[in-house]
């Protein structure tokens, strides 16, 4: 016959320190994880915010022309511009959109890159300014803007515009202006 004891078997419940030491460290690196993650996201989302934005400004400026929209002189435009500097004003990076009447060119409106934390606006095409004809809308990239806004036509036939956050390789966006295409647009 076989015995039975009353006496109760203790059982050990809870975790052991190596458990808890092993589930705290898959946590720690799963926050890493994500941590990284929303940042490089929120980096990419800066760099194609600022993209859309050199786009609009490029169109704008365009668009103006071919609407020979009145100058802020109130005079009827030759063209518009967006100028690219490395100023002590404005330096590399920033951009400044203006208008060319019959007596001169002169800056309506910048876009300073420091609005944009570590966001760097390159463009690596040989003519300091993208000019833009009134009326045809015909595109020039062009260093000289000459006496009254009407430039002199070198063979420039695109501009690529590099914008990238600062030390990130893979948030590259590249905006291309095409002078015989006549298009604007967002190539990566």
């Amino acid at each position: 016959m076989k015995k039975y004891s009353l006496q109760h078997t203790r059982s050990e419940s809870g975790f052991t320190l190596v458990e808890l030491l092993v589930v705290l460290s898959i946590i720690s690196v799963l926050f890493a994880i994500t941590v990284y993650s929303i940042l490089k996201f929120k980096q990419i989302i800066t760099v194609n915010n600022v993209s859309k934005e050199l786009v609009l400004y490029l169109r704008d400026a365009r668009r103006n022309a071919i609407d020979n929209v009145v100058t802020t002189n109130r005079t009827s435009p030759v063209g518009y511009y967006i100028h690219f500097t490395d100023t002590a004003e404005f330096p590399k990076g920033d951009m400044r959109w203006g208008e060319c009447d019959s007596s001169g060119c002169s800056d309506v409106k910048s876009l300073k890159a420091a609005m944009y934390k570590g966001v760097t606006i390159d463009p690596t095409c040989a003519g300091e300014y993208i000019y833009f004809k009134s009326v045809t809308g015909e595109i020039v990239i062009t260093n000289d803007l000459g006496n009254i806004g009407t430039p002199q036509e070198p063979d420039i036939p695109t501009c690529s515009i590099d914008v990238n956050q600062e030390g990130a390789v893979e948030t590259l966006k590249v905006v291309e202006v095409n002078t015989a295409e006549r298009t604007i647009k967002i190539k990566i």
